[in-house]
């Protein structure tokens, strides 16, 4: 072997060996596609499925970065890509270019960070009380005494069921949908943002798609990728029943080690824990002193959660940007 040639080998064996580093659910592939295509969708695996939204016309070509459901089990094999096939549409091209080598933004960040306790996102749940119960039983016992009598039957039916479905009892979810919680560390000079939804996620931007690592609760739901061939819009991920972590490496906040004033954003409400005692110190201004506060937690349970004892711990709740946020951030040893 040439000298050339062995230099180009390992240089494949180390782009080989940084794609397939890759964290998460989702790793970016190459496609290119010549129209007329539509319908275009790959099956990728333990019910993962990627749909490009949008339909290229004859001879219309296009080359593009796609977001792929991805498991480790399946090594470095391509996704198979399908469409709708008619007589126009079978000289439609599709093309596999290949993985993309790209960074882990997973590997920037201690691993302590990205394994704390993840936002309990879930749904509204829904209750019937005894005022639909009621109207239930009414309903039943209505339905008996006009079974001879199918129209006035069939609308008792309807109108109960709307008026039990009025009374139905909604119980708001214990986090709301797209919480999003800042991870940090005196020994770390990066953070750990998540942002964590129900069901549903987004990702609005087209150049995050590289730095995002989606997580999913549970790890081997089934995750369904809808990439629109449209450049600005909105990648969507669905996973029903399922939590989705949609992860990226931030700034550090620009935090002391002894936490005496804050220098960030304002704190709408803050918990301070030093020497194993827990403090309530209320809303903390940008620029003001740490409160005294009061001696206590009343933080929400799971951002308390599995954090390292023996070391300063400073909780926050910031509503800036029109969404919820938090800070967990544990000081130096």
């Amino acid at each position: 072997m040439s000298l050339r040639s062995l230099h180009r080998a390992v240089v494949l064996l180390l782009l080989a060996a940084v794609a397939t580093a890759q964290s998460g659910r989702l790793r970016l592939g190459e496609v290119e596609l010549e129209g007329p295509l539509r319908g275009l969708q790959a099956e990728c695996g333990g019910g993962d499925r990627l749909r490009l939204a949008g339909e290229l016309a004859a001879g219309e070509r296009l080359q593009l970065v796609v977001p792929v459901p991805w498991r480790a089990v399946r090594g470095d094999e391509a996704p198979a890509f399908t469409w709708t096939i008619d007589e126009d549409q079978a000289r439609g091209r599709v093309r596999w270019r290949g993985w993309r080598a790209t960074e882990d933004p997973a590997a920037r960040v201690p691993s302590a960070l990205r394994s704390r306790a993840r936002p309990p996102v879930g749904a509204d749940r829904h209750t019937l009380g005894l005022g639909a119960l009621g109207v239930l039983a009414a309903g039943a016992a209505l339905l008996g005494a006009l079974r001879r009598r199918v129209a006035l039957a069939l609308g008792a039916a309807v109108l109960g069921a709307a008026l039990a479905a009025a009374l139905v009892e909604v119980e708001p979810a214990e986090v709301p949908d797209g919480v999003v919680v800042i991870e940090g560390s005196a020994d770390a000079a990066q953070a750990w943002s998540r942002r964590s939804h129900f069901g549903h996620a987004t990702v609005g931007e087209a150049d995050a798609l590289a730095q995002l690592v989606l997580e999913t609760e549970p790890a081997e739901v089934a995750l369904e990728v809808v990439h629109d061939l449209r450049a600005q819009a909105p990648t969507r991920l669905a996973a029903p029943g399922a939590r989705l972590h949609l992860c990226a490496v931030v700034p550090a906040p620009a935090l002391g080690p002894g936490l005496e004033r804050n220098p960030g954003e304002d704190f709408e409400a803050a918990w301070w824990r030093a020497e194993g005692e827990w403090r309530r110190l209320g809303a903390w201004p940008s620029g003001a002193a740490r409160p005294a506060g009061q001696p206590g937690l009343d933080a929400p349970g799971w951002l308390a959660t599995g954090l390292p004892q023996g070391r300063g711990v400073l909780l926050a709740r910031l509503r800036a940007g029109g969404g919820l946020r938090y800070l967990r951030w544990v000081g130096g040893d």
